[in-house]
């Protein structure tokens, strides 16, 4: 069912404002064959032509039907499971985001371990290795262990990819 919320509304807006209650009264017999009983909006009867509002009131009422309330209350619940859902969304991808920029945090501590690492390895190569290999270059007879520089990369290498291959 689509309801016509502007028209009931405008008819909302039209009809006796206030409370609105059934007095008990009796049932009408129109001559269509339909029914309506009496109320009292703020106290006044409203009951054909005693008062100003009662055609609006009657619109009003007519356009209120069951069907129109109960299909406005199943709006409200669909509304309702739509606002959890996008709740339940929006905590998602909070926690999502949280638990993104824990990876990033960690991925720039990794990286800067490894920068330090980077640069062990070339402080090796800068003070020991070049001389190493210029001493051999020139046939010095006092050559340091190269090799020995070299396993001592691969151990900062080694090091680094174990913690790696670890995460």
């Amino acid at each position: 069912m689509t309801i016509d919320k502007d028209k009931l509304r405008a008819l909302a807006e039209a009809a006796t404002q206030g409370e609105w209650k059934f007095d008990g009264g009796t049932v009408n017999d129109w001559r269509d064959g339909e029914y309506s009983m009496e109320w009292m909006a703020n106290g006044e009867d409203c009951e054909d032509g005693t008062n100003a509002n009662w055609r609006a009131d009657g619109e009003y009422i007519a356009a209120a039907s069951p069907a129109t309330i109960l299909a406005l209350l199943a709006e409200i619940e669909r509304l309702k499971e739509r606002n959890v859902y996008w709740i339940d969304q929006a905590n998602t991808i909070a926690v999502d985001r949280n638990s993104i920029r824990n990876e990033r945090d960690q991925l720039k501590d990794e990286n800067e371990a490894l920068r330090k690492a980077l640069g062990e390895i070339s402080g090796q190569v800068d003070g020991n290795i070049r001389c190493a290999v210029r001493d051999v270059v020139n046939c010095r007879g006092d050559v340091q262990d190269i090799y020995g520089y070299c396993d001592n990369i691969d151990e900062i290498i080694e090091a680094a990819m174990a913690k790696e291959d670890g995460q």
